[in-house]
């Protein structure tokens, strides 16, 4: 079957064995990244929501206690998304078709993890300034 036979939407990558390993170790680091993420995001999450319960009824203290909580979430967000790519990028290693989709969803949600790269990577540039 030539490309132009091939069904709309399967689409497969061809990888030799050496470059597969390389993606399941990939896809191995990045659900470790994002599973550390999740889990140390999660202890901030849950600090910064005593802090939250802490600051009483004072709203300066309780918005900022609240950014707080926005701010140790966003990691937790992230980690959710870099599993998910590297579920993603797991399955070209592993699938005989649909690489080009399970390579798009991975690219996809790789784009918010360092969009919320930048936003952490900006936040103390903003609160400096306010």
């Amino acid at each position: 079957m030539d490309d132009a036979d091939e069904p709309i939407g399967v689409a497969r990558v061809e990888f030799d064995e050496a470059e597969e390993r390389g993606l399941e170790r990939l896809a191995t680091a990045m659900g470790l990244v994002g599973l550390l993420q999740m889990l140390l995001g999660g202890i901030g999450v849950v600090l910064a929501l005593l802090l939250v319960v802490q600051s009483g009824a004072h709203p300066i203290l309780l918005l900022v206690a609240l950014l707080g909580v926005i701010y140790v979430a966003l990691p937790v967000w992230q980690g959710m998304l870099l599993r998910e790519a590297g579920e993603a990028i797991g399955k070209v290693a592993g699938s005989d078709e649909d690489d080009q989709e399970y390579l798009a969803s991975a690219f996809r949600r790789l784009r918010v993890v360092f969009i919320v790269e930048l936003i952490l990577a900006l936040w103390p540039v903003v609160r400096k300034l306010l």
